[in-house]
């Protein structure tokens, strides 16, 4: 793939028997050492830094990435920085669906969801987090309202992963 490591502390020039050697930069000894440059699937470059020393991690970290655009899996780092609240918000602008129906979904999720897993960045939900959520839903409200309201979020989440904004988890009711 397109992908590849730079080490920001040496570049390679030609040496006086005209071999390639490595000379020091002006950015030797400072700040992050190697970076991991990959091009996206939106044609936009993205990279991350690793210090010294640590340049297997940004092999791997590379590996990583190039293997979830080949498989499907790619998530944008920086859409999965967005919250589950912001992004639930700008959905349900985007249904289409009934106003009251809207603000109906809107209410549910602000009284029992926002609370509890709004504030997280998409990318980081973990089967573990929608487990908890939904103990505390089933403990705090009745079984048909409780699961009309996980079926908001699941609905949430599932459109976050169809816009590649959120990597695919499988949550406790789906097992």
């Amino acid at each position: 793939m397109a992908g590849h490591i730079q080490d920001r502390w040496y570049k390679t020039e030609a040496g006086p028997s005209g071999k390639p050697a490595k000379v020091k930069t002006e950015r030797y000894g400072t700040g992050m050492r190697y970076r991991a440059r990959y091009v996206g699937p939106d044609g936009t470059e993205k990279s991350k830094s690793f210090p010294d020393r640590k340049k297997r991690e940004a092999e791997q970290w590379l590996s990583r990435i190039e293997a979830d655009m080949a498989t499907g899996h790619y998530v944008d780092p920086t859409a999965a920085k967005v919250t589950f609240q912001e992004y639930t918000e700008k959905w349900l602008t985007t249904l289409g669906a009934d106003p009251n129906t809207i603000e109906s979904m809107n209410s549910q999720l602000r009284l029992h969801a926002f609370p509890h897993i709004g504030s997280r960045p998409l990318g980081s939900f973990k089967p573990e987090h929608i487990r908890e959520w939904v103990a505390v839903l089933e403990g705090s409200v009745p079984g048909s309202y409780g699961r009309i309201i996980y079926a908001n979020v699941r609905a949430a989440l599932s459109a976050a992963v169809d816009d590649g904004t959120c990597p695919g988890i499988r949550s406790p009711r789906d097992q």
